[in-house]
């Protein structure tokens, strides 16, 4: 690292890759199956030059932004593979999913009176 002349920031080195710092971690342990289990979504591990598997080894699972998920054993990465059984709606902003809130709670609003107005207009009928 070094200081740039007139400015308070640091310059990055060139081997930091931010995307595995500014992540979602999460530590897992491999099943007997050498697969690791992640929000519902279980990947398997494959064999690396050094070791054939990872059972019950300790990994950590990164979750980008991006909707990718990698999993980590040391300062090894073993696999990247994208979240892809999650719903669209999980990746809304905390806005996107107080609006989708706000307008299930309005269909149900809406549907209760629709309830309603069937039950009153069939007493009436009687």
């Amino acid at each position: 690292m070094r200081f740039e002349e007139g400015s308070e920031f640091i310059t990055l080195h060139k081997e930091v890759n931010l995307d595995d710092i500014l992540c979602m971690k999460e530590q897992r342990v491999v099943g007997n199956d050498n697969c690791v289990s992640y929000k519902g979504i279980c990947s398997q591990i494959p064999p690396v030059s050094d070791r054939n598997h990872f059972v019950r080894a300790r990994v950590m699972v990164h979750e980008h932004s991006d909707g990718r998920m990698s999993v980590f054993h040391g300062s090894d990465r073993l696999l990247t593979t994208e979240l892809t059984n999650r719903l669209p709606w999980f990746r809304l902003t905390c806005e996107g999913r107080s609006m989708l809130l706000f307008r299930l709670r309005i269909c149900l609003l809406i549907m209760e009176s629709v309830w309603l107005w069937t039950i009153q207009i069939q007493r009436n009928q009687t």
